[in-house]
């Protein structure tokens, strides 16, 4: 199935899966007919959609200078945009990577680092915490709760305590080289 834009990122929420696909936004694709698929809707998002992250039926697109977008896709043919976090500064956004558990959202920022942030509630998305990695750009995060293991370009590990996102504690570095 061709798709318009730059397909970055899945999620799945079956039948259907969910693409980030650069500008062209978030595509909304049919895979009832897995032999089949089908591009049922899209999505504009400000900024390029490069990754995504669900907390049930609500996707996370982090969309780079258009930091994040949430999109409420409790009706897949029909996903309404939602709130849009921007960093307080107001200095511009450059949202890389992005993942979620049930009520925080963990955000690569290439320009400010981690961003922990928390999710009250559909429509809320508060900045509760950030972390800035010494030794090189951040590149990927993944997670087994309560720790959130994050790599930088410089091939560096760092392992925190998100127990508590405000307090997050650095639990172990594993510098380069």
């Amino acid at each position: 199935l061709p798709l318009p834009g730059v397909p970055h990122r899945l999620a799945v929420l079956p039948p259907y899966v969910l693409v980030a696909s650069g500008t062209a936004g978030l595509h909304v694709v049919d895979l009832t007919r897995p032999d089949l698929p089908q591009l049922r809707t899209t999505v504009p998002i400000a900024g390029q959609a490069v990754d995504i992250a669900m907390i049930e039926s609500m996707a996370y697109i982090a969309a780079m200078e258009g930091g994040i977008q949430e999109v409420d896709c409790r009706t897949p043919l029909q996903p309404v945009p939602g709130v849009q976090y921007r960093h307080h500064d107001g200095a511009g956004d450059q949202i890389t990577r992005l993942l979620a558990d049930q009520q925080h959202l963990y955000a690569i920022d290439s320009q400010r680092g981690l961003q922990l942030l928390t999710r009250p509630g559909p429509g809320q998305i508060r900045l509760q915490g950030s972390f800035v990695a010494p030794e090189g750009a951040l590149r990927a995060l993944t997670m087994r709760w309560p720790y959130l293991f994050v790599t930088t370009v410089l091939h560096s590990l760092y392992v925190l305590d998100v127990t508590t996102p405000a307090q997050r504690r650095l639990l172990s570095t594993t510098p380069h080289g």
